[in-house]
């Protein structure tokens, strides 16, 4: 089995019609004075070059492949742990009681309106993420 530098030199020395006895078929015994025996072999071995290539290409995607999918994977638990957090967050804060306040409407010549309103106050989103992250 020819390397891949033999065998790039074996085609462009044999289709140039340079002298055989440079070739590295002819140094491995392959000569015949037609070149139809050593171009046969030099043929079988340029084809099994490219198999050998395109086998490592093949074993490269297979490994770039497993790395994305792990890559993937890493990506969506991250994701999926950034958002534990949130729904806990959302749960607590729906849980949290609610209060009524007052608030008076004001329109030009007519009397206020007064109406309660449903808030959460800010220290209550405060309180909540204190308790959430410990500080």
């Amino acid at each position: 089995m020819m390397n891949e530098a033999d065998v790039a030199f074996a085609l462009n020395h044999c289709t140039r019609l340079r002298p055989c006895e440079e070739c590295p078929l002819y140094k491995d015994g392959y000569f015949s004075p037609s070149r139809n025996a050593c171009r046969a072999k030099l043929i079988e071995e340029a084809f099994d070059l490219i198999n050998r290539q395109k086998a490592e290409i093949d074993m490269w995607k297979e490994g770039a492949n497993h790395y994305q999918n792990l890559w993937c994977k890493a990506e969506a638990d991250a994701q999926e742990e950034r958002a534990e957090p949130i729904k806990q967050f959302a749960e607590r804060l729906k849980a949290t009681p609610l209060r009524f306040r007052e608030e008076n409407t004001i329109h030009w010549n007519e009397p206020p309106i007064t109406k309660m309103v449903l808030f959460i106050d800010d220290s209550d989103i405060d309180n909540l993420v204190k308790e959430m992250t410990g500080e």
